[in-house]
């Protein structure tokens, strides 16, 4: 089975590697001439870690990470603490640490267990779909074909719009 996945972010590339994992031919384009350090830090829970182990990338990235977390804590915006998580019980039940990685050494840690099936400078302008195949046409007329498209291409999505018409986001209220 060969599997396109248009978007070399933290899902998509994750979604390369689980598939590598259980046997199939993958391709992830990425639009970015280059993976660059962007972003801030983030969380990964114990069962994300665990997740990330079956796939065989959670040393990588235990290893790229900065700080084991003891809790966790969901606060309002005026500060006022709704609940705490405690981060080292879990992982003295599970045996699985939470931890604070930057984001660029989550997707460089990731990068590297994919390996060379990322093609940087590739950004997908559209979709052609038939009975029996999926195809990406890439800037500059390239075409790569597969059994299945994985759309992990963010925010304002090539594939998003051209199947489901262009729908601008909407603010949930959410701040983290």
């Amino acid at each position: 089975m060969k599997a396109i996945i248009v978007g070399g972010g933290i899902g998509g590339i994750t979604a390369g590697i689980a598939l590598k994992y259980i046997g199939w031919d993958v391709t992830v384009f990425e639009q970015a001439d280059k993976l660059r350090e962007v972003g801030a830090g983030i969380t990964i829970w114990s069962n994300a870690i665990k997740a990330l182990n079956k796939i065989e990338a959670g040393d990588a990235v235990l290893a790229a990470g900065s700080i084991s977390l003891e809790r966790g804590e969901v606060r309002t915006r005026r500060n006022s603490l709704l609940a705490t998580v405690p981060a080292d019980e879990i992982k003295r039940r599970t045996g699985t640490p939470t931890i604070a990685i930057h984001r660029a050494n989550l997707i460089d840690a990731l990068h590297q267990c994919l390996g060379s099936d990322l093609q940087t400078g590739s950004r997908c302008t559209s979709i052609r779909q038939t009975r029996h195949e999926v195809t990406a046409v890439l800037a500059g007329g390239h075409e790569e074909s597969g059994d299945v498209l994985i759309a992990a291409d963010g925010i304002r999505s090539v594939v998003r719009e051209q199947l489901h018409g262009q729908q601008d986001p909407r603010y949930a209220g959410y701040i983290v």
